[in-house]
Order: structure tokens, then sequence, then C-alpha cells
């Protein structure tokens, strides 16, 4: 799943409301590319946590791929880079989970416009064994 421009306390509700139906539908092994991400503070870094929580919560798992150099100093600055299971690429973070690489397709950019609806399938992007 790709997340895109700005993940803050402006744009929070909208990426939650999507990874809760991500997690509603049962368990997921997703992976969060985050090389589009310009902007993380305090709200979306809480967004990122609190997804990987309902991931698991749901039998299934998160990894995130391809942070920027800033992201990656973020992320060891708040020792998140100790909770969450980081890749170079999205390829990589696949293999993770003894997927083929292409498992990862469709994406999925986050957060969708308002009212916009994920196209049937964009969500089990590497569904989580049964």
């Amino acid at each position: 799943m790709a997340v895109e421009g700005r993940l803050d306390a402006a744009t929070a509700a909208a990426y939650t409301a999507r990874i809760k139906i991500l997690t509603e539908s049962g368990p997921v092994r997703c992976v969060l590319d985050l090389e589009n991400l310009r902007y993380l503070n305090s709200a979306g870094l809480s967004v990122l946590t609190s997804a990987l929580h309902l991931a698991v919560q749901a039998g299934g798992d998160m990894k995130i791929a391809r942070l920027t150099p800033e992201m990656k100093a973020l992320f060891a600055l708040t020792r998140l880079n100790t909770v969450f299971e980081i890749h170079e690429s999205v390829e990589t973070a696949v293999a993770a989970y003894g997927q083929d690489p292409a498992c990862h397709l469709p994406r999925l950019v986050l957060p969708l416009e308002p009212g916009e609806q994920p196209a049937p399938g964009e969500f089990g992007l590497c569904p989580a064994a049964a």
C-alpha cells in the first residue's frame, strides 16, 4: 500500500478509516510503501502504530518499506525502528512474508478521496495464511 503526501493531524482520520477497512476484511499481511510520504508528525506516527496494532489484532501483520533518509532518522529517533519491520524495498518486504514479490499488486494509495471507495480486491494485497 503506498502512503503518499502528508500523514499528520489533518489526514490522520482518513488514513485510520482506510486501515480499519483493511483490517476488518480479515487477517492481512500488508506492506506500507512510504517512499512518497513527504511529511510525518506525531499524529502520523500514532496512525502507523495503531495500524500495526489493528493488523496484528486481526491476525495479520504490517511491514514498512522504502523509508526516505529523513523518515529513517525519525523512526530511529522515536525507536519505532524497533517496533516495525522495515525493508529497503517493497519486494523484500513481501518476500519476508514468504510470498511472491509480485503479491503486492494491485496497489492502493492512501488516503482515498472523500467518498471514494476501494475497488473490489484492492484490500487483500497479501492475505494471511488461513
